[in-house]
């Protein structure tokens, strides 16, 4: 009797004793929709060294919605992600809002590689995909920014060059499958649940994809498997990073396991690289925008939206302007410091003027409230009153209205867009909306003083 569980013990301590040395294992961590945010990625930059990944990886929107991170050109991120070696990013639809010059030293001061056989802008073009390999195993990353990025910029000469984005998929899962890669990776600056171009729904038609990383929504997903494919999806502002674990047999290269989960910093253990970077981006901002640019008041909610328009107008030499920025992170209605005009003013939006009949003001006026409220922005007008309780222009007599808006504003709103094809009604300006604004909040404290 004991012979027989002898025997029975030591074939299973020898299977388990050879299944383990022929078990390869295959890191992946990835992060996305930073938007400059250094403190919280120097937090998070522990987590992520001691995963000590095969494979780093930043699925975009890198830079926007940051003042620092885009006043420096970026190069604070890039930076950073250069110091923890990341392997591969792809840009996010947000790191198109900036000036081509600083969009492609981004790309040149990167370490790694930009991913994304789908776009093209300022003499920088991405690559549609790489290998990695571990011994024998080799992985394949794709890279794809926004699905819907064509319709985020106006038809002009100076915008970035987008193709299909199916089209550029296709042709990479055809190059990589006959490269004979182990595990294909796509990096994809897009969310999981949105129709019809979320990655559950946009990748019905394709197959050989083994794991996407998500990005764009903002949401966090541990991992979950749909279909033949993993899907994990890290969250935003370097609040968690999402690893993935493949477990291979190391003879026959057949994946045997995925496991995956999310990352999360410790407050109080940040990274000392990257919180020293963080001091040395923020530090030459301060004179210029902390108590230098607005008088007291400026920065409150109701101020605030006004002014932004006014200065939009001014700018424009229009009759009328419309601003819209994101509400306030303070808590109190006056922000009397640096942090707020960051998020009041997050992207190099420049400005356009558009001819309306007064039925598309209205139209116009009525959609961007109901949308502010949604996604927490305020709205300021010049040249003429909106009512916001009744929803009703006030005291306006005109027929047709010129305003000053933002380019994002113009290929955002529907009715703005449907203006579009008539190059007759709209204009590029190509002034920057944060400079203007700047400019006109300078000039108003000078006047007081």
């Amino acid at each position: 009797m004991y012979k027989k569980i002898s025997a029975k013990f030591i074939f299973l301590f020898t299977f388990l004793f050879t299944l383990l040395l022929s078990a390869g294992e295959f890191r992946i961590v990835a992060t996305a929709d930073l938007h400059g945010d250094l403190r919280g990625l120097a937090i998070l930059a522990p987590a992520i060294r001691k995963a000590q990944p095969d494979l780093l990886l930043d699925a975009g929107d890198l830079t926007g919605g940051n003042l620092v991170a885009e006043l420096d050109g970026g190069s604070s991120m890039i930076r950073a992600l250069n110091l923890l070696k990341y392997h591969f990013r792809i840009p996010g639809n947000h790191d198109f809002d900036t000036l081509p010059g600083a969009f492609a030293a981004q790309c040149r001061a990167f370490r790694g590689e930009n991913l994304g056989g789908d776009w093209s802008w300022a003499g920088v073009r991405g690559t549609p995909w790489r290998i990695v390999t571990k011994g024998k195993f080799k992985a394949a990353v794709i890279g794809l920014t926004e699905p819907n990025i064509g319709r985020r910029h106006l038809d002009l000469p100076s915008a970035p060059q987008f193709k299909a984005w199916q089209a550029a998929l296709h042709k990479a899962l055809e190059e990589v499958r006959a490269a004979g890669v182990n595990y294909t990776v796509l990096l994809w600056h897009n969310g999981i649940d949105s129709f019809p171009y979320g990655v559950k729904h946009a990748l019905k038609p394709f197959t050989g994809i083994d794991l996407v990383i998500a990005a764009h929504s903002h949401q966090e997903n541990p991992g979950f498997k749909h279909g033949n494919t993993y899907i994990i999806q890290p969250g935003a502002y370097a609040k968690s990073a999402a690893m993935v674990t493949v477990r291979y047999n190391d003879e026959t290269l057949k994946i045997e396991h995925t496991s995956s989960l999310l990352l999360k910093g410790v407050p109080g253990r940040a990274d000392p690289e990257i919180q020293a970077l963080n001091k040395s981006a923020v530090k030459p901002w301060y004179p210029r925008i902390y108590s230098r640019v607005c008088r007291k008041g400026d920065l409150s909610y109701r101020s605030f939206p006004r002014l932004g328009a006014e200065a939009l107008r001014q700018a424009g030499g229009t009759q009328g302007a419309v601003f819209i920025c994101s509400v306030p992170s303070a808590k109190t209605g006056n922000a009397e410091c640096f942090k707020d005009l960051f998020r009041l003013l997050p992207y190099h939006n420049t400005l356009c003027t558009v001819k309306l009949k007064k039925k598309e003001l209205v139209m116009l006026l009525e959609d961007l409230q109901q949308n502010n409220r949604k996604y927490r922005r305020i709205m300021g007008v010049s040249g003429f009153r909106w009512n916001f309780k009744s929803r009703r222009l006030e005291n306006f007599n005109k027929e047709t209205i010129t305003l000053t808006v933002n380019n994002y504003l113009m290929v955002s709103s529907p009715i703005l867009r449907r203006i579009l094809p008539d190059k007759s009604r709209w204009y590029h300006l190509g002034l920057q909306e944060r400079e203007s604004v700047e400019k006109y909040l300078k000039t108003r404290r000078a006047l007081k003083n």
